[in-house]
């Protein structure tokens, strides 16, 4: 440290993050001082720092910060009445509160590490139920286009019914038109000419209803189709919605899990 060789009191931080350290650590000791920490190339100084149990009056704290593979190495010096603590020969009560002023601070980098997987976690729980919210969507939408089809089905079919008896009924017309136009064999005048056209308005409007009939049967064709392909589509569906629940159950688990590792962390009860 720039003060040359003094005892120190470390630390490590396991699992945490240089930044997020830093920033916790510039909090966490200017609680109750009117003072700003200051940070010179890495080393940290925090004059008038307030802790009661460590020291009645305001002192000084230095600290350098080391971020290695899985954790950050917090180095500490404490400084008052002109003089670095030393805990070989400090006092154990200060020794003690210098312990626990740096182990509240470690339950706290803790606690936020747990609170930010806590986040990531119900982050990646909300876009699964966003997911499954998605597809049940669709799959509500696809079982309202299959009865929808049904429904269709039954008109067109009702539909070809009606139009069936109107055939028969046209057949007998055309059957009685056919008989008057022999009646009419040897009639004089325009009396067989006008009841030959209408002979062939009557099978005009016969073969009008076998194209609306065909074209009826065509719509059922169709909707059967599309009752097919939905079905496989929902199926497909049904089992996605069905893994994403169960994923979602996975991941509730997880987040209780994670809930439970933060509540087990002795809070300090210290807002930054």
């Amino acid at each position: 440290m720039s003060k040359g060789v003094q005892p120190a009191f470390i630390i490590n931080l396991q699992k945490a993050r240089l930044k997020e350290v830093e920033n916790l650590w510039s909090k966490y000791v200017a609680r109750g001082s009117k003072e700003k920490i200051q940070n010179n190339k890495g080393e940290w100084t925090m004059i008038g720092a307030v802790e009661r149990n460590i020291s009645p009056s305001p002192f000084t704290i230095y600290a350098l910060m080391l971020e290695t593979t899985d954790a950050v190495r917090l180095t500490t010096f404490f400084y008052e009445l002109d003089t670095f603590v030393d805990f070989s020969k400090a006092t154990e009560e200060k020794v003690l509160a210098i312990k626990k002023y740096l182990t509240d601070f470690a339950h706290l980098v803790q606690i936020e590490q747990v609170k930010s997987e806590l986040e990531r976690e119900k982050k990646s729980l909300k876009a699964l139920e966003d997911n499954k919210k998605s597809l049940t969507k669709e799959f509500d939408k696809g079982e309202k286009n299959i009865a929808e089809s049904r429904r269709k089905i039954e008109k067109n079919e009702s539909e070809i019914k009606r139009i069936e008896k109107e055939i028969e009924l046209k057949n007998s017309q055309i059957a009685q038109q056919k008989d008057v136009i022999i009646k009419l064999n040897n009639a004089l005048g325009d009396e067989k000419k006008v009841a030959q056209k209408t002979l062939k308005n009557l099978e005009k409007e016969k073969s009008n209803l076998y194209k609306e009939k065909e074209k009826n049967s065509k719509e059922i064709d169709k909707c059967n189709a599309d009752i097919r392909n939905g079905t496989k589509t929902q199926e497909k569906l049904q089992k996605q919605i069905e893994a994403i629940a169960n994923e979602i159950e996975k991941q509730q688990q997880k987040i209780n899990d994670i809930q439970s590792k933060l509540n087990a962390i002795p809070n300090p009860g210290i807002k930054l």
